[in-house]
C-alpha cells in the first residue's frame, strides 16, 4: 500500500479591517471596531489569535470595539491546521472622543493689557495653540500677549489637539486704556504722582 502525504509549508495570511473617523497620525475621532480575518489554502484555518496591549494570546472570536478614549497596541497571528504559525502583525491606535478646551484670563492697568491663554486636552495633547490679533495671525501661543496700544483689541484664538480636534474659535474683546501723565498734589505731607506708579515724600 502507498499512502501519500500532503506536508504544508505555507503560513496563513490575516488581514485586518479598522472602522472609525481617522484623525491625525494613531487617532480615531470616533468609537473604533476591529475586524480580524484570514485565509489558509492548504490545511485550512484554524484559529486566529490577538494580544492587546501585555495581555496573554487571546482566541478571536469576533469584532473587537474601543469606546473610551484609550490607547492600545494591537498584535495578531493566524495559524492553520498543520500548525503553521503567521508572522505577527501589529499596529498601534487611539481613540480621542472630545474637544480640546481653552481658557483666558487678562490682567491691565493704563497704558498695557496682558493677556494668558491656556488650553487642556486630556487624551492625546495640545499641539498648538494659535491666535489672533485684531485679525493678523500670529506665531504659536508661548509667551502672554502684551497690548500697548489705546482702544479695542480683538483676540481671537484656538487649540489644536494631536489628534486633529479643535477648541473651535474663541473670540474676546481687550480695552487698554490711554496712560496720561498724571499731576502733582501738593496739598498731603507728601507729593502723590497719578496715577499711582511714584511716590515721593517730602
Amino acid at each position: 500500500n502507498i499512502t501519500n502525504y500532503k506536508v504544508d509549508y505555507t503560513k496563513p495570511v490575516s488581514e485586518i479591517d479598522i472602522t472609525g473617523t481617522k484623525g491625525e497620525g494613531i487617532y480615531y475621532l470616533t468609537d473604533v471596531t476591529i475586524y480580524l480575518a484570514a485565509t489558509d489554502n492548504f490545511s485550512g484555518l484554524k484559529a486566529i489569535e490577538y494580544k492587546l496591549d501585555n495581555s496573554g494570546w487571546i482566541e478571536y472570536t469576533g469584532k473587537l470595539v474601543f469606546s473610551n478614549e484609550e490607547h492600545h497596541t494591537l498584535t495578531w497571528r493566524a495559524k492553520d491546521n498543520a500548525g503553521n504559525y503567521e508572522n505577527e502583525k501589529q499596529i498601534e491606535f487611539a481613540v480621542d472622543l472630545y474637544n480640546p478646551i481653552v481658557s483666558h484670563r487678562i490682567w491691565s492697568e493704563p497704558g498695557i493689557a496682558v493677556v494668558y491663554l491656556a488650553a487642556h486636552d486630556s487624551s492625546s495633547g495640545i499641539r498648538q495653540l494659535k491666535y489672533y490679533v485684531d485679525g493678523i495671525l500670529t506665531d504659536n501661543y508661548v509667551d502672554p500677549i502684551a497690548l500697548t496700544e489705546p482702544g479695542s483689541h480683538i483676540i481671537n484664538y484656538a487649540a489644536i489637539d494631536k489628534a486633529g480636534r479643535t477648541s473651535g474659535l474663541k473670540t474676546i474683546t481687550v480695552e487698554v486704556e490711554e496712560f496720561t501723565t498724571g499731576e502733582w498734589i501738593e496739598n498731603l505731607k507728601f507729593a502723590y504722582y497719578a496715577p499711582g506708579r511714584e511716590l515721593i515724600r517730602d
